[in-house]
């Protein structure tokens, strides 16, 4: 087996446009694991939000790559293995950036739980996505509620209708490029984390210190900007058929689509196939 352990992103990657895992999805990856092969999920969620989908793959053991990178869980035990947080002065001056922007909601992801400023139907969507019990209202700006509470976030995520994103990402890097990252989820997501957090670099510490794998052994499958970093670390670097042209740009290959199943064609074809 040429690769060992295949990380794949999971919405729009795995997960379909109707927020469906494919059957056939599912039993690749089973057939790759049964033959020896490792399956690291690597995604912008936080661990509460992905965990049900992991044993829904069968993913009952294992790592699993959160919150863009900044996190790195034990899916056995539920405990943490690697955290990067962002400084709280940072993560209230980016927040103010933000604030008085028309139509712009910064929320965070701190400690396990998902913190947003109130609920409205942007924000209600984005959770409909995320699945997750513990949504905490803060009632105020997010900068002024982590100023007050002095706290750390894993996380950062700008949030916005798809017509006022505009170059918001781009403003972003210019101001605080060297303290933190900033990728684009979707249309109307801006994610934001630690300088020294990626999937590239939390992808690297599993398949090398955890596992004494090469970066020639692992393959790597996403659709977004925060997928670029593990894209171009993998042996393999694998676009989805729906990707942002970003991301296309620096893959090996590009396959079809989420909703064709086209992690389950690179499982079958490279994980267990003779395709190099």
């Amino acid at each position: 087996m040429k690769y060992k352990l295949i990380a794949s992103d999971f919405d729009g990657t795995i997960y379909t446009s109707d927020y469906k895992i494919a059957d056939g999805t599912k039993e690749a990856m089973k057939e790759y694991m049964d033959k020896g092969g490792k399956i690291v999920i690597s995604t912008g969620r936080l661990y509460a939000s992905i965990k049900k989908q992991m044993l829904e793959m069968g993913l009952n053991k294992g790592e699993v790559i959160v919150y863009q990178g900044s996190g790195v869980y034990d899916v056995a035990t539920d405990k943490p293995i690697l955290e990067y947080n962002i400084d709280t002065d940072v993560a209230t001056e980016c927040l103010r950036f933000i604030d008085d922007r028309e139509g712009f909601y910064g929320l965070m992801y701190y400690e396990g739980k998902c913190y947003v400023p109130e609920r409205n139907m942007l924000i209600d969507f984005f959770l409909s996505i995320l699945k997750v019990d513990d949504t905490i209202v803060t009632g105020m700006r997010m900068s002024d509620y982590i100023a007050k509470n002095a706290i750390k976030p894993t996380k950062i995520l700008l949030l916005s209708l798809p017509d006022k994103q505009g170059d918001i990402a781009d403003e972003c890097r210019e101001k605080f490029s060297e303290y933190l990252t900033f990728s684009r989820a979707n249309e109307i997501l801006v994610e934001v984390v630690n300088k020294d957090a990626s999937k590239g670099n939390a992808l690297r510490y599993v398949a090398e210190e955890m596992y004494g794998l090469t970066r020639d052994e692992v393959i790597a499958i996403g659709d977004a900007e925060n997928d670029i970093s593990m894209i171009e670390y993998a042996g393999l670097g694998v676009a989805m058929g729906n990707a942002m042209d970003e991301l296309k740009a620096v893959a090996d290959l590009i396959t079809i689509t989420n909703d064709e199943s086209g992690v389950a064609k690179i499982i079958r074809e490279y994980g267990l196939g003779d395709k190099q």
